[in-house]
């Protein structure tokens, strides 16, 4: 009996810690807003013969939900896309990018011995795209990993991508170009027993993404105590993002509709220990952010904690630190990759400005 009252105590007095209340004027529960996706296959091949492209590659859901993006010289990308939904939601949430809602062929054979995709369309520009894709092999786990973007769209996101399963392209690859046949250059010759095309095939393609982007917020919580079944409400530009809240002894859990933030709290400062981002159709797949010390997510000037991102099984494939500076109107998230090397080349910040009641957001990738 006296274990049973101990222990109501505890837990009495853990919520009572968390019940002073906390400002969300000068807090927004996830600084990051990491847009996570899985497509079933990723293709890409580069070529060195057209004046405006080099390279191309397609993000596969399924026949009917196709993402082609095409890389210019300089970097920049266009992308095409056949699922309407999709369409337009990425022209919400990705005002930076060159998007068109175009009709897209694709065939998959992805169970033969050497899968194969073929995708045809036509690009904004009138160009006719014909891409066949034979694999080398069968994708193996021996060839997956953390994706190296190579500068691509280097300064409207930071992408996260990684492949569970990959392999090459075999010499049967061919793209052509209004007639035009690429040259795809040659990744490994050993002929006449292997030659593998300088493509790459991926099966769970798992992606991702803080995008640059500058945004309103609107604050529908003025406040919050920090109890149990408790909702933070705001608006990101034109949608609305909800959190709820649960109290687990000293731990708090708050759950949006893509993510689950593990924090704790000290005084009237939420302490963010981990974000984890989920699918909405799937929880088992999960990109997750660590903090080590945790996140003072209003800290006083000059804070730094280290951060490391999971997806999946494969932990710590990019680390960094992220340092918050703030005053009396604004709040500044910097994060800092450290590794890998193609990483630390790729500084996201983003600057919460507040004004009265609202507030703005400002994603900004270097």
């Amino acid at each position: 009996m006296k274990t049973k009252i101990l222990v109501l105590l505890f837990i009495s007095l853990s919520i009572t810690t968390f019940s002073e209340g906390i400002s969300l004027r000068n807090t927004l529960i996830d600084p990051f807003f990491v847009h996570f996706e899985k497509y079933d296959y990723h293709i890409i091949s580069y070529f060195t013969n057209h004046e405006k492209y080099e390279c191309i590659e397609a993000m596969i859901k399924d026949t009917d939900n196709v993402r082609i993006i095409l890389t210019f010289k300089d970097k920049t990308q266009i992308d095409y896309l056949n699922n309407e939904d999709v369409f337009l939601s990425m022209k919400e949430e990705s005002k930076n990018r060159h998007l068109v809602f175009t009709p897209i062929e694709c065939k998959l054979n992805t169970k033969k011995a050497k899968p194969e995709i073929t995708i045809n369309f036509t690009t904004n520009d009138k160009e006719l795209i014909s891409w066949f894709f034979q694999c080398v092999g069968n994708p193996s786990e021996k060839y997956g990993g953390l994706i190296n973007p190579e500068g691509h769209s280097e300064h409207t996101s930071f992408p996260i991508m990684y492949r569970e399963k990959s392999t090459l392209g075999s010499k049967n690859v061919k793209l052509t170009i209004d007639n035009k046949e690429m040259n795809i250059p040659v990744e490994i010759n050993k002929a006449p027993f292997f030659v593998a095309l300088k493509s790459y095939y991926s099966e769970s393609f798992l992606i991702g993404i803080i995008r640059a982007s500058n945004d309103p917020i609107y604050f529908l919580t003025s406040s919050i105590l920090l109890t149990n079944d408790e909702a933070l409400i705001y608006k990101l530009g034109e949608k609305t993002f909800s959190y709820k809240i649960a109290i687990d002894n000293n731990q708090i859990i708050i759950r949006g509709d893509n993510c689950l933030i593990h924090a704790t709290a000290d005084k009237n400062e939420i302490i963010i220990n981990s974000i984890h981002y989920f699918l909405k159709d799937n929880n088992n797949d999960t990109l997750v952010m660590n903090f080590s010390p945790g996140l003072y997510l209003s800290s006083v000037a000059g804070t730094e904690t280290t951060f490391s991102i999971d997806i999946n099984k494969h932990k710590n494939i990019i680390t960094g630190v992220v340092k918050i500076t703030n005053n009396k109107s604004e709040i500044i998230y910097t994060l800092t990759p450290k590794t890998p090397d193609w990483a630390s080349r790729r500084l996201a910040t983003i600057h919460i400005i507040f004004n009265n009641n609202d507030a703005q957001r400002i994603s900004i990738i270097d």
